[in-house]
């Protein structure tokens, strides 16, 4: 038996891509942020921005038109072109969601048999 390997061209042509970098920063400190979403906007290629809020993306070559959203809780979303994406400060979001409650309570923790004394008493005589 003989064992060889077939070189085949591949089916789809694979894209020459352009890495993009930039850093994220806080509007009003200046600071990097991380943890930022960095998406090519209409693809699932993506990533997140390091510790100092630098980031690295892979995008094809012929997109230079590729806008890129950047996202984070607490700030608001911002897009914008890929060759205009090395300096991006994102604003503190200032929406506060009204109207929403959280009650939390104790109570007490009965056994099945206190329990159903509980529920049995009122029909007691």
């Amino acid at each position: 038996m003989t064992m060889g390997i077939v070189a085949t061209t591949p089916s789809h042509p694979v894209l020459p891509v352009r890495i993009v970098r930039g850093r994220v920063t806080e509007a009003s400190t200046g600071q990097g942020l991380p943890g930022v979403t960095v998406l090519v906007e209409g693809t699932h290629n993506g990533t997140l921005t390091r510790a100092d809020g630098t980031y690295e993306l892979e995008v094809a070559a012929g997109a230079h038109s590729a806008r890129l959203i950047f996202s984070s809780i607490g700030f608001k979303t911002a897009v914008m072109p890929s060759d205009q994406a090395e300096a991006v400060v994102l604003e503190a979001s200032c929406d506060r969601l009204m109207g929403e409650v959280i009650v939390t309570y104790g109570s007490r923790w009965y056994t099945p048999r206190g329990l159903w004394q509980r529920l049995t008493r009122p029909f007691r005589r």
